[in-house]
């Protein structure tokens, strides 16, 4: 096979690889700002974090070498590496994630706590995400026992990441199934997830087998991995035997080479696309029987969704309804607003539809009736300007208050309580680096007073806190604890009592009602073996307590009278209910979710029969820590290895605990891929060591065109960002024939030279490079000022210069301004530059300007460029070729690069460029004009895209992928098409 086809064919897999690298990773640069990082390391684990994630750091240790001992006996296997834990609480959001290199293992864990209706059924957050995320590694960063294998991922990460041929369910789904087993508790034995799956297998929408890798399509896929997949390995152990199902996995890992459906075919003698459509047969089945035992619902379809719904809120006057959205057609989630009336309009215009249809054919059948029609759409408020809605409510019939993320100078993330005007369609931030979650408010008529009571999450604690929105004068209703977490507080309606819920380690989530004056708690009757509970919501008038609770996978909504001290079902549990919310005193809407999304069901309350139930008290004794009836200690007891109870630890004797400083270097092969139809193919083969926080890195590489010996030559670089002033440094030795480029014919009137001295060009560059920069943000504003020095030796017959100088000084500037549904942002740069040329002195500047305007799905930006040199240089500019690691603009201020252009395609000291952008999608569809002196002006109109990863494990920190296209117009030569693509590491 022809060289050139092995590169063509290694970079297109490559670059598939990176986009699902990236996708993974995408959220991985949560802890570049962070500063002065700390470490506890145990015998197994180096823990870092930042000063003020210590307490849940510490406790995170502890946890985690409990889970690897526990894991050693269940799974007769174990890491023989370090795993290096970071804790982090970017976006006061629960989630976690491993990265399952063999040699260099990673658990990234977010320490917000998740909330009742999310992960209901669990002993401890921390627990849980600590086991899911260890399980993981254990699962997939085992050691291949192949040796030239083993080596190859032991020095090449990006091998190593990529070894096995991993189905997203057969991670996510052991793990999960894992996660519960060892504690009895978890998403294999949770209600409210078992709940959804018999909805949808009902409807018989469960996923297919190639639907459960999936993350995007349909409603809820990203969950089926995770909750169908636990299932389904449940399923496979029970069929079979634990032991079978565990030894796929040692297949997997064997000498002899196998992807994961041949591990398991070997094992269960079918495919477990096979297996899996029994599972689905069975589970179907099982489903059938379940909703057989309830009496029909007697709701009505209110509102019909195609997607994901939360949070729907009745404004006070009962005329609008608020909820947050989602849909296929939607890049984000969306603030709407709808009537509550009924849509007459669209009931209007589908008579008129059919009238007509009949009018042209009499004998026609027409549609049937909708059950219900979209109701008027009144307003609607993007994510994209404020990140992390959530938690809606009416402050009055115009105004939604609103919890989102915002910036602090440090650009630390908190969520903080915002107000939207629907009316003016105006955005008021209300307060100052409060991480609120859910709240609630209480109004009063003369429009002082408003205050909120909110669960406040930070550095993993929960609070209840009461915040006055007049006085801004903030009091702690509950102490920050790590023990216990709150949720959905709700203010009754005389402003008297307030209902919240609360667990604690290896208990439920349980309801309680405080009386406001005199501070004393009533912990409410739930139904006998409940599981689940949430979503508690106060009666408008008669002061009743309405609620969601699960029993035998069933969700009811209940109600407690506290006058008559009984506790009601009012739903048959036929249906699932979520978000409770009246309309009326009498009339209520809840949601529900089917296999295409969630429906806004509606009920009258006059028109149901309460089913009163016996009571199970529970004393307030077992929700202070001295257990009189203690609950079980595993709800689910299937292994014969449980996890102990859980704890929060704080002890310190778990390890030593010292500064994070430069950290640990971890070293790897790395390689860099560009093919270039304007100029040529290049093949970069190094070395890369960093640390995890990338404090230290530095990469040697060695570059070679695959074809023409158009390029090839060494460089150096190294970086240091752990002082407030970053430092990089580069050295650096290449050849170059610009004349053998593939768009050579460019080439000899770029140089003025007859075409035969052309072809027997060669430059020969030699240089050095250091670059000092002191990075400054605040909010969405950045701000980079720099200094840095070129020393650059030319050794070639083209060139009139031999030795270059250039000392420049330079900022690079962005900026953002939010509007509701869109934002503007602003970029510039500057470069002042002090040149010597053989002796010559000269001075130049580059100066640029970005302006642009991001809309949800779409951006369009303009961008102007004005790059000068005096005339005393000598023609020093020279315009095209692409950028990598041997040739870059850090290396030489004087080299300005277009990837549809060959290298030294112009040469000049006066450079404009003009540029428009759409941007769609990760698309960039652009045109731009360029021009050097008084040469041709070089027009270019295509296509691009291009994504980075900033921070990761060392194979793919700051690996950059392009690709583009490009018809190239110029005033003297025929129009060229011309195509890139890079994968490389871009410093």
């Amino acid at each position: 096979m022809k060289t050139s086809v092995i590169f063509r064919r290694a970079i297109y897999f490559l670059l598939l690889n990176i986009f699902s690298l990236q996708s993974a990773l995408a959220s991985v640069n949560i802890f570049a700002q962070e500063d002065d990082w700390q470490t506890i390391e145990t015998e197994h684990f180096n823990v870092h974090f930042p000063p003020e994630l210590k307490t849940w750091a510490v406790s995170a240790a502890h946890q985690a070498e409990i889970v690897r001992e526990v894991l050693k006996k269940q799974q007769n296997r174990v890491l023989t590496e370090k795993v290096d834990t970071f804790v982090v609480d970017p976006y006061n959001l629960p989630n976690g994630m491993a990265m399952g290199l063999s040699h260099k293992p990673i658990m990234i864990l977010f320490a917000t706590p998740v909330q009742s209706n999310i992960l209901p059924n669990f002993s401890s957050w921390q627990q849980t995400l600590i086991l899911h995320e260890y399980v993981h590694l254990l699962h997939l960063a085992q050691k291949p026992r192949h040796k030239w294998r083993n080596r190859a991922a032991q020095w090449f990460d990006l091998y190593d990441a990529l070894k096995l041929d991993s189905e997203r369910w057969v991670a996510e789904g052991y793990a999960t199934l894992l996660e519960s087993k060892l504690t009895g508790r978890g998403r294999l034995y949770d209600e409210s997830a078992e709940s959804f799956l018999l909805q949808i297998a009902k409807q018989g929408a469960l996923p297919s087998y190639e639907e459960l890798n999936r993350t995007k399509g349909s409603f809820s896929a990203g969950a089926m991995a995770y909750l169908v997949g636990a299932r389904y390995l449940k399923w496979l152990e029970d069929k079979y035997s634990v032991e079978d199902l565990d030894s796929v996995w040692t297949r997997w890992f064997a000498v002899e080479k196998r992807d994961f459906n041949q591990a398991f075919v070997g094992v269960f003698q079918q495919s477990p696309k096979r297996l899996y459509q029994a599972f689905v047969a069975e589970y179907t089945e099982k489903a059938m029987r379940h909703f057989r035992q309830f009496e029909s619902s007697k709701a009505t379809l209110w509102m019909d969704f195609k997607g994901w719904v939360v949070s729907p809120k009745v404004s006070p006057n009962g005329q609008k309804i608020a909820f947050l959205s989602k849909n296929k057609k939607q890049k984000s989630t969306r603030l709407n607003v709808h009537s509550t009336a009924e849509n007459t309009k669209a009931l209007e215009k589908f008579k008129q539809k059919n009238a007509k249809i009949l009018k042209r054919d009499p004998v026609d059948i027409l549609d049937k009736m909708p059950k219900v029609f979209e109701r008027k759409h009144q307003a609607s408020l993007s994510l994209l300007s404020y990140p992390g809605i959530n938690n809606l409510v009416w402050s009055d019939d115009e105004t939604i208050l609103f919890t989102a993320l915002t910036y602090s100078e440090q650009h630390k993330s908190f969520r903080n309580l915002h107000s939207w005007n629907i009316k003016t369609n105006q955005v008021r931030r209300l307060t100052d680096e409060i991480n609120i979650r859910r709240f609630d408010l209480a109004r009063f008529s003369n429009q002082t007073g408003h205050f909120i009571i909110a669960e406040k999450s930070e550095l993993g604690q929960s609070q209840l806190i009461k915040l006055d929105l007049s006085s801004d004068k903030l009091v702690n209703l509950t102490e920050a604890s790590l023990e216990h977490i709150y949720d959905f507080p709700k203010i009754s309606p005389n402003k008297q009592k307030l209902a919240y819920l609360r667990t604690g380690l290896n208990q439920k989530w349980r309801l309680a009602v405080r009386d406001l004056e005199n501070k004393t708690d009533f912990w409410l009757p739930l139904p006998k073996d409940y599981q689940y509970v949430s979503f508690p919501l106060w009666h408008p008038s008669n002061g009743n307590l309405l609620f969601v609770a699960s029993q035998d996978n069933a969700f009811r909504l209940y109600q407690y009278d506290f006058a008559t001290k009984t506790l009601s079902a009012l739903t048959s549990g036929e249906q699932s209910v979520y978000w409770p919310e009246f309309l009326t005193e009498n009339k209520l809407v809840y949601l529900t979710a089917n296999a295409d999304g969630m429906d806004l069901y509606q009920i009258k309350l006059d028109e149901l029969t309460p089913n009163n139930l016996t009571l199970n008290y529970l004393a307030q004794d077992d929700l202070d820590g001295t257990v009189s009836k203690p609950e079980k200690r595993y709800l689910n007891q299937t292994s014969k290895w449980m996890l102990p109870p859980a704890e929060v630890k704080t002890s310190q004797d778990i390890g030593q605990l010292k500064p994070y400083g430069r950290g640990k270097q971890f070293g790897t092969l790395v390689f860099g891929l560009h093919q270039n139809t304007a100029s040529t193919e290049l093949l970069e083969l190094g070395f890369r060591s960093s640390d995890w926080l990338q404090k230290f890195s530095w990469q040697v590489n060695y570059s070679q065109d695959t074809q023409a010996e158009v390029l090839a030559g060494v460089n150096a670089k190294a970086s240091y960002t752990a002082l407030p002033v970053d430092f990089m440094a580069e050295l650096y030795q290449y050849e170059m024939r610009p004349d053998r480029q593939s768009s050579q014919a460019q080439l000899s009137q770029a140089f003025d030279l007859p075409p035969q001295q052309s072809l027997s060009a060669e430059i020969k560059q030699t240089g050095a490079m250091f670059k000092a920069s002191l990075p400054y943000q605040q909010a969405w504003l950045k701000f980079d000022t720099y200094a840095q020095y070129q020393w650059i030796d030319y050794q070639s017959e083209l060139m009139a210069v031999n030795k270059q100088q250039n000392l420049i000084l330079g900022f690079e500037q962005s900026w953002r301004y939010l509007m509701p549904n869109y934002y503007l942002y602003q970029s510039s740069s500057a470069d002042f530059i002090r040149g010597n040329t053989d002796s010559l002195n000269w001075q130049g500047n580059n100066l640029a300007l970005g302006l642009g305007v991001q809309f949800e799905k779409y951006a369009i930006e303009l961008e102007t460029k004005r790059v000068n040199r005096a005339s005393q240089s000598g023609n020093i500019l020279s315009l095209g070729g692409f950028e990598s690691n041997l040739v870059s603009s850090q290396q030489n201020i004087n080299q300005i690069f277009s990837p549809e252009l060959a290298f030294y395609s112009q040469f000049g000291n006066d450079y404009s460029k003009h540029q428009a952008k759409l941007k769609y999608h990760g698309f960039n569809f652009f045109m731009r004009q360029q021009q050097l002196d008084d040469n041709e002006k070089i027009k270019s109109v295509g296509v691009d895209a291009s994504l980075y990863i900033p921070m990761g494990f060392t194979g793919v920190s700051q690996l950059n992928a392009k690709i583009g296209y490009a018809k190239v117009k110029s005033e003297l030569r025929k129009d060229d098409n011309q195509f890139w693509l890079s994968i490389f590491h871009k410093w």
